[in-house]
């Protein structure tokens, strides 16, 4: 897997793209365009958030036939961030495996090699948001009191 690293930020959720595909390909890396893919569609949902997702009978059915993901995305499991909708994603777009924080569990992790290994995505991305609960239970300590204070996000 390669160490390539973006770290992207807008609103009020922040991005880290890691490529998962080979180094070398004669158009540029997926990996690359599926980044710009994503930052396309995030430009649509922050510049018109009202803009119905890219879902129809079609792509329903292309989805149904086979899965060819742009991206896995880790995500928070907090209801305020859907990936679909912040990277404005049609169905079988992205591969989003979600959970509190977000954590890289065992099984997380597990389904994210399954994206890479079984799928073949290209880019994984991993999005974290401001005012996290669970970061924030994270930072306290038993008795209530902090114990840290910032993430460095890149």
């Amino acid at each position: 897997m390669s160490r390539r690293r973006w770290c992207t930020f807008g609103g009020r959720f922040a991005v880290v793209a890691v490529a998962a595909g080979a180094p070398s390909y004669a158009e540029g890396p997926p990996s690359a365009t599926s980044l710009a893919t994503l930052k396309a569609g995030n430009a649509i949902f922050v510049t018109h958030p009202g803009e119905p997702l890219p879902i129809d009978s079609a792509k329903r059915t292309a989805a149904a036939r086979g899965r060819a993901p742009l991206a896995a995305v880790l995500s928070c499991a907090d209801a305020t961030v859907p990936p679909e909708v912040v990277f404005h994603a049609g169905l079988g777009e992205l591969f989003v495996v979600r959970a509190a924080g977000p954590v890289a569990d065992r099984s997380v992790l597990a389904s994210l090699e399954y994206a890479v290994e079984a799928l073949h995505v290209p880019l994984i991305v991993v999005m974290g948001h401001e005012a996290c609960g669970i970061v924030q239970a994270g930072l306290e300590g038993s008795d209530g009191t902090k114990v840290g204070s910032n993430f460095a996000t890149c």
